[in-house]
């Protein structure tokens, strides 16, 4: 199970440095075991998301009571089914990630297998941080989002962007306070669509460092090629927009809970 500040985005972040941005290519991953039951779908739709920075053909995970619950809230739970691997399904190789053990991870300039532990990065300063995109973009992550920054205001020095993944997710973060929350801390809300991580807007700017919760950070991607982008969970988004820097984690207590 995920502690701390750890995250689903964590996971991915640290199958990439074990497996590098071509370590996936011609390989589908199949995600298992205990912790696939501690982790809902938006949880793994970040894990096999970001499964193309991989390189891999896809990524998934067993559909399971957990798949059915967050259908039936889309009212769509007729259309689940289970499925799941067979009893005497063979691989062809075993990673084992232990998810008590994992720490909010960082995807460096210019590579999302960049990745390094955020405790060895921590108190670089940074200027833009972005929420969003198709990675982490879900009512959880947003809502995280809201109640890290509650009732405080992003850093001076820093812009600070969130984009609501879906009308659904906007309707839901506006109705639950969320909204209001990051607005009140100084985001700018986007619409609901791709931006800031092809580089339609928010470019930083020469010379920065931008810290998002997006899925790619090669270089130039952003728009410019004379700044950098670090690949973060929502929460580490989050504290960076409030502290103007990578965070020391041990300095915010524990994650707000959604």
């Amino acid at each position: 199970e995920l502690t701390g500040w750890a995250s689903a985005k964590d996971v991915i972040l640290e199958v990439l440095r074990r497996r590098t941005v071509k370590g996936g290519v011609g390989k589908v991953f199949c995600y298992h075991g205990p912790g696939v039951e501690n982790l809902d779908v938006t949880q793994r739709a970040t894990i096999t998301n970001m499964g193309a920075e991989l390189g891999a053909t896809t990524s998934i995970f067993p559909s399971d009571h957990l798949t059915k619950e967050f259908l039936d809230f889309q009212q769509r739970g007729g259309t689940w089914s289970e499925l799941l691997p067979d009893d005497d399904a063979q691989y062809d190789d075993l990673e084992v990630i232990d998810l008590n053990k994992l720490e909010p991870m960082v995807a460096m300039p210019h590579s999302p297998d960049a990745v390094v532990p955020l405790s060895e990065v921590a108190g670089t300063k940074i200027q833009q941080v972005c929420v969003g995109s198709c990675t982490n973009s879900s009512y959880h992550d947003l809502m995280v989002t809201a109640g890290i920054v509650k009732n405080k205001k992003s850093h001076p020095d820093v812009s600070f962007a969130v984009t609501p993944g879906s009308r659904q997710v906007f309707e839901m973060i506006a109705s639950s306070g969320g909204l209001k929350e990051m607005i009140g801390a100084g985001a700018r809300i986007l619409e609901s669509a791709c931006g800031p991580c092809i580089g339609m807007g928010q470019v930083p700017s020469t010379g920065s460092l931008s810290v998002r919760s997006f899925n790619r950070n090669f270089m130039g991607r952003c728009g410019s090629k004379d700044s950098g982008v670090v690949l973060a969970s929502p929460e580490i988004c989050a504290l960076s927009a409030l502290d103007g820097e990578l965070p020391d984690v041990s300095r915010h207590g524990s994650p707000p809970l959604v």
